[in-house]
């Protein structure tokens, strides 16, 4: 059986900690196995050697003088008699210890020896900088990863499964018009639609049960539509425990292709209209062909010459309103050429003055009879005539329901000068509802309408102002709330004189 004293030495030889004695001249002891392991030495190769001369910073360094009583490893004078344990951290060769100093007291209480121990922690000061190279790793990837969630023009919300905004990124915090620090914990119900309630067909709730994607097409209080889409992100026991929703607003979307879809059932009526237009003008020459054959054989008092007469001016009407039918639909992306205003104005009196002279409105036509003509596409300003008279018949209906001797649309023109070109200036002027001054600059922006959802596309001055931009032209709108609106429209003339203008315009 081993004596107690050795199986003392072999644990002391065998502990992975360095071990060592040192007598109150700093010279070496005793020491144990992982002790010289760590410092790079043999077995009892220190013994009565000054620690301050075999490791640490000022081992083998000839300039040491005066430091015999300097620690070493925590460069503090008279550590050694400090009476205090110290601990410190410091490298060793090509590792990493953990040093504590324990002065050991005699009767009298003066130190009779040191004990140093040495506890390797370079794996761990290793994991230690590991970890926070991946702090510094994921705090600028979590940067990178806001700012691009930041720079997304949709709106991200994290969410809580009670429905919470956990976080929002800046796009969604600008839209909802609150500060950063009003969005967070506040429900996403309240946010969107300043509900207390949640949704009842809540594709985020349905996310969390799920665990499975789902988006969906939500309209807002005030007409927006939004394209929403929840994705799950899962927690630790593969549960749902958070949900990102994004929001796209995609009303404008709509109305476009409500739109584009609209456009394509106007040219296909066009067509239609184009050729209803031919297979009419047939029947139509043929009876004013046999209504003249009757004026021509009655007395011309008598009433039949009377009848034959009037059959003969609705036919011509009707010949006119077909030939504007055929100019309208014709395709809009004709060159510019030299257009009579009278002509166009004319053409578009014939598909609106029936729907105006229905609505009790009394139009009122002052254009001089010698007007130059413009530059521009003959079809494309039409377009704006149609625009104009229809808003201003929308406005004055809305005012006065029925008859009015104030229900007035006075459309008026005339030749100006200004910057040394010469331009037509046409005014469409009504008695109706008028534009609040608040929206009056917005009227020409794309799907921006004053009339109710689903009573107009909003685009109707936006492309009359496209136009007018399109013939370096101008569009002036004033307006008073309750009063008029009054549409001002100046092209360029032709700069060679008329030749024949059509005689002026009589309603």
């Amino acid at each position: 059986m081993p004596s107690e004293k050795a199986e003392l030495r072999a644990i002391f030889d065998n502990l992975p900690l360095g071990i060592a004695y040192l007598d109150a001249q700093f010279r070496f002891m005793r020491t144990n196995k992982f002790f010289a392991e760590l410092t790079g030495t043999k077995e009892g190769e220190l013994l009565g050697k000054p620690c301050y001369e075999t490791i640490g910073e000022y081992a083998n360094d000839p300039t040491r003088k005066g430091l015999e009583k300097v620690c070493s490893f925590c460069k503090k004078e008279g550590c050694f008699c400090s009476n205090e344990t110290c601990v410190f951290e410091r490298p060793l060769n090509d590792k990493f210890v953990r040093v504590k100093l324990i002065p050991q007291m005699d009767k009298q209480g003066e130190i009779h020896h040191l004990l140093q121990l040495f506890e390797d922690i370079t794996e761990s000061k290793e994991a230690e900088e590991s970890l926070k190279e991946s702090e510094r790793k994921f705090r600028m990837l979590s940067q990178e990863y806001h700012t691009l969630l930041d720079a997304i023009h949709n709106s991200i919300f994290l969410l809580s499964p009670d429905l919470k905004v956990i976080w929002a990124n800046k796009y969604a915090v600008n839209t909802m018009g609150y500060r950063p620090s009003e969005m967070g914990l506040r429900y996403c119900f309240d946010l969107l639609k300043h509900t207390e309630v949640a949704c009842r067909d809540c594709h985020a709730l349905e996310c969390f049960r799920t665990g499975e994607p789902i988006g969906a097409n939500i309209s807002l209080p005030d007409g927006r539509i939004l394209e929403s889409e929840a994705f799950p992100v899962m927690g630790e026991h593969g549960r749902v425990n958070r949900v990102i929703m994004t929001y796209r607003d995609i009303t404008e979307e709509i109305k476009l292709r409500a739109e584009t879809m609209r456009a394509g059932h106007l040219a296909s009526i066009g067509e239609l209209a184009a050729g209803v237009a031919h297979e009419i003008n047939n029947p139509i020459n043929g009876i004013i062909n046999y209504a003249q054959m009757i004026s021509d054989r009655s007395p011309k008092a008598g009433r039949e010459h009377d009848i034959a007469g009037e059959i003969i001016g609705e036919c011509r009407r009707i010949t006119k309103i077909v030939r504007s039918l055929l100019s309208f639909a014709k395709s809009g992306k004709e060159e510019k050429t030299s257009v009579s205003i009278h002509e166009v104005l004319s053409n578009t009196l014939s598909l609106s003055q029936r729907l105006l002279e229905k609505n009790s409105v009394h139009l009122k036509i002052d254009l001089p009879p010698n007007l130059p003509p413009v530059i521009g596409n003959s079809n494309q300003i039409q377009q704006i005539f149609l625009n104009l008279i229809n808003n201003s018949l929308y406005a004055l209906n809305r005012r006065y329901p029925g008859t009015d001797d104030d229900k007035r649309l006075e459309i008026a023109g005339k030749k100006i000068s200004r910057d040394g070109q010469s331009y037509f200036r046409i005014t469409f002027h009504d008695r109706g509802t008028g534009i609040p001054a608040s929206v009056l600059d917005k009227v020409v922006h794309p799907f921006f309408s004053t009339k109710p959802a689903g009573q107009g596309t909003g685009l109707g001055l936006s492309i009359s102002y496209g136009i007018v931009s399109d013939h370096n032209g101008s569009m002036l709108i004033e307006s008073q709330e309750g009063a008029f609106t009054t549409v001002m429209i100046e092209l360029p003339v032709e700069s060679k004189t008329p030749r024949n203008r059509p005689e002026n315009i009589s309603i």
